[in-house]
């Protein structure tokens, strides 16, 4: 390699490292002021204080699909329920894409501990809270919210919210309205497709009929002409 293709080289390195920096610089910034709300400076079961974790290791632990904030002794807590129900990943500054961010911008303690609210969940033991059926459907619609996409089931009732329900059972179900969905698209698409093909093959049968019978006018003509002629020969034949 020549000392240009090396410089060349050298200089694209350098360009992706800082095209990195800045991307991580963003994630960072976006960090810092998801901590700024006092409702994530708590874990969000037991209302431990996480700065105190945060200045100490540099590390908060956090559930991403339920977009919330967790102390070290609650993220025990979260790990028998599987990562359906909660995820638990360890985030700090450097060590955090966006698409985690999405999860706590969109979600945060505060919005979970809200809605939580409204079925009395919040003082809840952990297994009973996480898989609910409200903490299963905001969990859906957090995900929804993050992949920009609708969800068309509705909020479990204040009455059926405490119900233990199969895990992701909203995005299941989501899933299967999906492909139903599809399916009848192409169900539409195809009908559609066959009255276009049965409109196209009656025009073309009616403009092969017309000709047939113009053909066959012609032919009648042309045979009719020729039996005239048939027969004035004939008389000539007589006269003669």
């Amino acid at each position: 390699m020549c000392i240009r293709d090396r410089i060349l080289l050298l200089k694209l390195i350098i360009k992706i490292k800082f095209k990195r920096m800045q991307k991580a610089n963003k994630t960072d910034v976006a960090f810092m002021k998801l901590m700024e709300d006092s409702a994530n400076q708590e874990c969000v079961d037991c209302r431990m204080p996480l700065l105190p974790y945060i200045r100490q290791s540099n590390i908060l632990y956090a559930s991403i699909n339920n977009g919330i904030f967790i102390c070290p002794k609650c993220s025990e807590l979260h790990a028998p329920l599987g990562e359906d129900v909660s995820r638990i990943v360890t985030v700090s500054l450097g060590h955090i894409d966006e698409k985690e961010i999405k999860y706590f911008k969109i979600g945060g303690n505060k919005s979970f501990m809200e809605f939580m609210e409204k079925y009395e969940l919040n003082g809840a033991a952990t297994e009973m809270k996480y898989k609910s059926k409200a903490a299963n459907y905001y969990r859906a619609r957090l995900q929804k919210k993050v992949e920009r996409a609708g969800i068309s089931s509705s909020a479990p009732k204040p009455e059926e919210g405490k119900d233990v329900m199969q895990e992701n059972s909203y995005l299941i179900e989501e899933q299967k309205q999906s492909v139903s969905r599809y399916v009848m698209a192409k169900v539409h698409t195809i009908e559609d497709s066959a009255k276009d093909a049965g409109s196209y093959l009656l025009d073309k049968g009616k403009y092969v009929g017309s000709a047939i019978a113009s053909t066959w006018r012609k032919m009648f003509k042309r045979s009719r002409t020729e039996a005239e002629k048939d027969s004035a020969r004939e008389e000539l034949a007589k006269t003669e």
